[in-house]
């Protein structure tokens, strides 16, 4: 018999929180990454969202919204406005 606290111990990439090997661990122990299923949602939601907002070479660092409201970018009028 071993006890819990013979067992090899790794922290969570999500959380940190550390994870005992279980039997079931015992092939993929390598490969475990997260304690659990919502660690893995979660580690998941947040490689998707660094996807999307990557910057990619020749697209503007400030977005679509930004650069439209920028004021170097608005058309100048060409005839003054009276009051």
């Amino acid at each position: 018999m071993r006890r819990k606290s013979d067992l090899p111990e790794k922290p969570c990439r999500q959380c940190g929180r550390p994870m005992v090997w279980r039997k079931a661990w015992a092939k993929t122990w390598d490969e475990v990454a997260y304690c659990s299923d919502r660690c893995r949602a979660e580690a998941a939601k947040d490689r998707s969202a660094r996807r999307r907002n990557a910057v990619r070479p020749g697209d503007d660092p400030a977005g679509p919204r930004e650069a439209a409201t920028d004021d170097r970018t608005r058309p100048r009028r060409s005839v003054p406005i009276l009051e």
